[in-house]
C-alpha cells in the first residue's frame, strides 16, 4: 500500500475511487487487464454496449513480457524458468491466461467486440489502423494512416513519456524497486520467447496451450 500511495502522489490520480473516470471528457478510452466476468453487469447482460477492442497475443511472449513487468513493478526475484512454471498454473497478475482470453473469445459474436491478434499489429499496422477505425465508425485519409503508424510504432513509443513512463520508473526507484534501464517498452517481437525460453519449456508452453484451445477455434500465434 505504501508503494501505491507513492506513485498515487506521483501521478496525482485518485486510485481509490471511480472519480477520475467519472470526470472524463467523453469519449473516453480506457484499457483493461480484468477479466470478463469482473467487468461492469450492464456490459455482460448487454445493457450497455462499449465498443471495446481486445487485443490477443500468444502466451509465450505474454509471459515475457510479463516476467519483466513484474520484475519492475512487483519486484520479482526468482529465476525465469520459475516465473514460467507460475505463469503455466495461473499463479500470475492476471492469470489463468488462457481463461483471461477465452473469457472474452466466449463473447466473440458480439457486435461491440473487435479482437485484433498482436501479430497482426506487427505484420501490418497500416491494416489494423483501418480496421479499428471501421469499427469505432472513424475515417482517416492515408496521411493520417501513415502519421499514426509512425506514431504508434515501437520506436516512437520508446521515446514517449505518455506510455514509457520514465517517470513512473524513477519513482519505483526510490521505493526500492531495482531497475536497470529507463525503459517501460521492451522489444515488441513476435517469437522472441524463442531466445529466452529453453525448449523443453517451449514444448511444455505448446502443449498446455493445444489442450486449452481445444474446440475453441482459436489460434493465436
Amino acid at each position: 500500500l505504501g508503494s501505491l500511495l507513492n506513485i498515487k502522489e506521483f501521478q496525482n490520480v485518485d486510485y481509490f475511487s471511480l472519480s477520475y473516470i467519472e470526470e472524463s471528457a467523453r469519449p473516453r478510452c480506457l484499457k483493461t487487464h480484468l477479466h470478463w466476468s469482473l467487468l461492469p453487469e450492464q456490459i455482460r447482460n448487454g445493457t450497455k454496449k462499449p465498443k471495446m477492442i481486445v487485443i490477443l497475443r500468444n502466451s509465450e511472449d505474454t509471459c515475457v513480457s510479463l516476467y519483466h513487468h513484474s520484475q519492475i513493478v512487483e519486484k520479482y526475484r526468482g529465476t525465469f524458468e520459475e516465473f514460467c512454471t507460475l505463469f503455466l498454473a495461473g499463479r500470475v497478475c492476471f492469470g489463468p491466461f488462457w481463461k483471461q482470453v477465452l473469457s472474452f473469445w466466449e463473447q466473440r459474436h458480439r457486435e461491440n467486440l473487435l479482437f485484433i491478434k498482436y501479430k497482426e499489429m506487427k505484420d501490418d499496422l497500416p491494416a489494423v489502423i483501418r480496421k479499428i477505425a471501421t469499427f469505432l465508425g472513424k475515417t482517416f485519409t492515408e496521411e493520417e494512416i501513415k502519421r499514426l503508424s509512425e506514431h504508434l510504432s515501437l520506436e516512437s513509443m520508446k521515446k514517449n513519456p505518455a506510455v514509457n513512463h520514465e517517470e513512473l520508473l524513477e519513482e519505483l526507484r526510490k521505493i526500492g524497486h531495482t531497475i536497470s534501464d529507463n525503459c517501460f517498452i521492451r522489444s515488441g517481437i513476435v517469437g522472441a520467447f524463442k531466445s529466452k525460453m529453453s525448449p523443453d519449456m517451449i514444448k511444455k508452453f505448446k502443449v498446455w496451450s493445444e489442450e486449452n484451445l481445444i474446440g475453441t477455434e482459436l489460434a493465436v500465434e
